[in-house]
């Protein structure tokens, strides 16, 4: 019979056994990782919407990477700088291409936020952290201005814009609306942006009402007011509505609809982009030379080659 101190001595002897074996396996992983690091591979990059809240990280890693990359770091960069930039919608496939090219040259890392301008300036005066504000048109910046909470002597106007009529495509050329046939067309439905908070609705509404025909058609309920640019693409797209007025880099980005016309310059006001640095940015240094980037140097090309015009 097995005594009660023999069966302590055989589970003593056990223990040690699977102590040794524990010992041998943290020595053998130590030695496996003792080599060389891993390659450290470049910092992926998403491009949020954005279209409420607060910034959105759009230059951060994708799964696992070294501590530089978490850091949003490039070869040669010890620290980067996060830099916050709230930005149109209608900018956020020029500047999301860009990205990469800026924060390796500015060893800085990139968040975007892409939304409505109105919006963004309601965050901004709220306090939301931001670097740089660029805005599809000059009352949100005019605003902010007034509010002292840009920097003036940042400011610039970074490109230039068209305002278009689009068409679900495949529309036949005898049934696209145009703007001369809002006139004859009284039953046709429009969207766009919605003027009072969408700098690309307000031009829209000034050239309507250059043309005589905004009064009776928002009266007539015939004018659908969306949450912009992309959200009136989206309704032309679904065929809910018969046409709708954006920006022509909106239209290009689009496989969806067809420019059945475009709007005369007169018509409504210039339609510029405004970009300047928020006061109290943590890197004014970095969130002006973005908008040098942007305006004079390699950044300009990229945003011309998505149908920008330059603003001077």
């Amino acid at each position: 019979m097995v005594t009660e101190t023999a069966r302590w001595e055989a589970w003593g002897e056990t223990i040690s056994a699977w102590a040794l074996v524990g010992l041998l396996f943290v020595g053998l992983m130590t030695a496996c990782g003792s080599g060389n690091p891993a390659p450290s591979g470049g910092s992926g990059s998403g491009a949020a919407d954005g279209s409420s809240g607060g910034p959105t990280a759009t230059g951060t890693s994708q799964g696992a990477g070294t501590d530089a990359e978490k850091r949003g770091g490039r070869a040669g960069c010890k620290e980067a700088s996060e830099l916050i930039v709230s930005a149109a919608i209608t900018l956020k496939d020029a500047l999301t291409e860009y990205q990469p090219t800026f924060e390796q040259k500015e060893c800085v890392r990139l968040r975007f936020n892409f939304g409505p301008s109105g919006e963004h300036m309601v965050q901004i005066a709220q306090g939301a952290p931001v670097d740089v504000f660029i805005s599809a048109g000059a009352k949100p910046v005019d605003e902010l201005e007034q509010k002292g909470l840009i920097d003036p002597a940042t400011r610039v106007n970074v490109v230039k814009n068209t305002l278009v009529m689009v068409v679900r495509k495949g529309t036949p050329a005898d049934g696209r609306l145009t703007f001369d046939r809002l006139k004859s067309s009284p039953k046709a439905r429009l969207a766009i942006g919605e003027p009072n908070s969408h700098p690309a609705g307000m031009y829209a509404k000034e050239a309507l009402e250059h043309l005589g025909v905004y009064a009776d058609m928002e009266r007539e309920k015939r004018i659908v007011f969306t949450m912009g640019v992309r959200q009136v693409l989206a309704y032309v797209e679904a065929g809910e509505v018969d046409a709708g007025i954006v920006y022509k880099t909106d239209a290009a980005v689009s496989d969806r609809v067809d420019v059945s016309d475009t709007a005369d310059p007169s018509w409504h006001r210039p339609i510029v982009f405004p970009g300047a640095v928020i006061k109290g940015s943590h890197h004014p240094d970095k969130a002006r030379a973005f908008l040098r980037a942007l305006t004079e140097g390699d950044g300009r090309a990229v945003l011309e080659r998505f149908g920008f015009e330059p603003a001077s």
